[in-house]
């Protein structure tokens, strides 16, 4: 009996792979510094806010899902990280006034410590108020998609920043941001809804983007290195996937049957 079933052997390899490059970069990071590129939505987000701020009016950001999603839980966890970097690199130093508004229960007690923490470490713990710099609202999709569509509407919200899990009120929510002429930045992960929002914000983190913004936000050598590992990944996927191609192309099954008989 094979080890390995037919149809295995590129799954397992690239496990591998992936496993060996994680560990060996971590390893690395002990003595030397990786970095990624900066992703230029990273810098609109401080446009955003600077725009808010010169129009005396808010910035508002949603902050959807469940901690415990099984979906969407890099989704909710990039929200989270964007909204303690804006808060302490950005609201407070220039006393902005922030809206964060929340559907799930697991998730508030969370945002709310670190917002808080945020405009403490950024100086202006009196920008923080309670029921209004994070408001919670229905879980219901598009009760809270409305919601929020309302909240732009009356806070004549400047900007938005809609980096957390989205699903298909997205585009109710974005177009609503667009009419009010907010300065919107958006991210998501989910396939369905990225084209909705490309043409409706200035700035998108896509897919994979979300969790390459987080990691250069944090600077986490856990979170570098696994971006930095993925590449390296989809490289030698690349080139697998050419190497096979010509190879059959020519005639050749060798590589074909090495890899599970693709």
């Amino acid at each position: 009996m094979a080890l390995l079933k037919s149809g295995t052997v590129i799954v397992f390899s690239l496990t591998l792979i992936l496993a060996i490059s994680i560990y060996v970069l971590l390893f690395l990071s002990k003595t030397r510094t990786f970095k990624i590129r900066k992703h230029p939505a990273i810098d609109a987000i401080g446009e955003a806010i600077s725009r808010a701020v010169e129009l005396g009016r808010p910035v508002v950001m949603p902050a959807q899902g469940s901690l415990y999603s099984t979906k969407y839980a890099a989704d909710v966890a990039a929200g989270l990280a964007v909204a303690g970097y804006i808060t302490k690199n950005f609201v407070a130093p220039m006393k902005a006034r922030l809206i964060v508004i929340c559907n799930a229960p697991d998730q508030l007690p969370v945002l709310e410590k670190i917002v808080q923490q945020g405009l403490e470490a950024g100086g202006a713990p009196e920008l923080y108020v309670p029921q209004d710099t994070i408001r919670f609202i229905s879980g219901g999709q598009m009760a809270y998609a409305a919601a929020y569509a309302g909240i732009i509407h009356r806070e004549k919200a400047a900007s938005a920043l809609l980096i957390t899990m989205f699903a298909g009120e997205v585009s109710f929510m974005a177009e609503e941001g667009a009419r009010a002429g907010c300065f919107q930045v958006a991210g998501s992960t989910n396939v369905y809804q990225i084209p909705r929002l490309i043409p409706m914000v200035d700035y998108m983190l896509v897919g994979e983007d979300m969790m390459a913004a987080t990691a250069w936000i944090t600077d986490a050598p856990r979170q570098v290195t696994t971006i930095i590992a993925n590449d390296i990944l989809k490289l030698i996927g690349l080139a697998a996937t050419w190497i096979g191609a010509i190879s059959v192309t020519l005639g050749y099954t060798a590589f074909r049957t090495l890899w599970g008989g693709l």
